[in-house]
């Protein structure tokens, strides 16, 4: 009887001394606040600011180390965060530097802290703990972490149900700027940048160059779905009538709770080969005729010039009065020669 009241005594005395060191060990930082309860919806972000002080006469170094805590699983330790499902994981949610937080004695340090709810995550409650362990470096500061006690931040999350409509317009081209046959070809490629199933539908207007509406497209008329965060591509096809310049116009309409418009327009031109055969013709005509008119006012230039410059083809200048004299003197000589 004297053994067993001695053993249980020792035992007590343990268990006594071990609940002491714990309380002791994380009464040695205080964390302010302790507990942070929220109620969020998806793609939702909240922002606080950690108060830890040292409330020791010693140099401390801590390492902020995040366990997800699941009803089913238990605590776990999150070293890689990647391993853990963003949608339904409050540790993925988690922004903290996880670098060494240095108190000295009686000091304070704060520390920024987000949570950013994940765009689709599931609703429901998510428990998580952010323990501020010692340790030389983070590979003993976590496992300490899962075997003393220290200050712990306890995050509880309650995620309502919320749906975020949201598409994308990525692009609206034509595969052609110039088109010699038809038909035209449109592309529209679009993203679900939301956490719920849309179903874009609507139509792309043609406007001649005059601005009048000469046709009318519909787009998914199928009513093909676009799941979260996926993309997709649609397609239609033109056939016209008559050549020239075009302009596309596509409006889109999608969701159902609050609906929104995507807009947005694309230019292209359409000729035939018949037209081109022609335009080309007419163009070739012209710059053979230019040719040749440039080639003749050359010739006649050159030729003009040439008859300028030939010596004999020059005449000298004789004035009036050397003229006279001149014929006065071969009159002389024909009377002396008479005489």
């Amino acid at each position: 009887m004297k053994k067993f009241l001695a053993s249980s005594v020792l035992v007590l005395g343990i268990i006594f001394s071990f609940v002491l060191s714990v309380q002791a060990q994380s009464n040695l930082v205080s964390i302010t606040p302790a507990v942070i309860d929220e109620r969020a919806v998806a793609n939702e972000i909240f922002n606080y600011e950690l108060t830890l002080r040292n409330n020791t006469d010693k140099h401390l170094f801590l390492y902020p180390v995040i366990f997800e805590v699941d009803s089913q699983k238990g605590r776990q330790l999150v070293s890689r965060i990647y391993d853990f499902d963003k949608t339904k994981t409050l540790a993925r949610w988690i922004r903290i530097k996880r670098n060494t937080i240095e108190l000295p004695p009686g000091a304070e340090v704060k520390r920024k802290l987000t949570i950013d709810v994940d765009l689709r995550a599931v609703p429901g409650r998510y428990y998580a703990e952010i323990v501020f362990a010692r340790g030389a470096n983070k590979l003993e500061a976590e496992l300490r972490a899962q075997q003393e006690a220290f200050p712990t931040l306890k995050l509880n999350f309650e995620v309502k149900e919320q749906a975020v409509e949201k598409m994308q317009l990525l692009d609206f081209t034509s595969s052609k700027n110039t088109y010699l046959s038809w038909p035209v070809n449109l592309i529209i490629k679009l993203k679900n940048v939301g956490n719920k199933e849309l179903t874009p539908q609507g139509s792309i207007f043609i406007y001649n160059r005059r601005g009048e509406e000469v046709a009318k497209l519909a787009v998914n008329s199928q009513k093909q779905a676009i799941t979260a965060e996926a993309e997709s591509e649609f397609k239609t096809e033109w056939r016209g009538k008559k050549i020239g310049k075009y302009k596309a116009r596509l409006e889109l309409e999608y969701g159902s709770q609050n609906p929104q418009t995507l807009q947005d327009t694309v230019y292209f031109w359409v000729f035939s080969w018949g037209f081109l055969l022609f335009f080309g013709g007419g163009i070739f005509f012209l710059v053979i005729l230019l040719s040749v008119v440039i080639f003749q006012r050359t010739f006649r230039h050159s030729q003009h010039l040439s008859h300028r410059n030939s010596p004999h083809l020059l005449t000298p200048h004789i004035s009036p009065a050397k003229r006279a004299k001149r014929t006065q003197t071969a009159s002389s000589h024909i009377l002396d020669l008479k005489g």
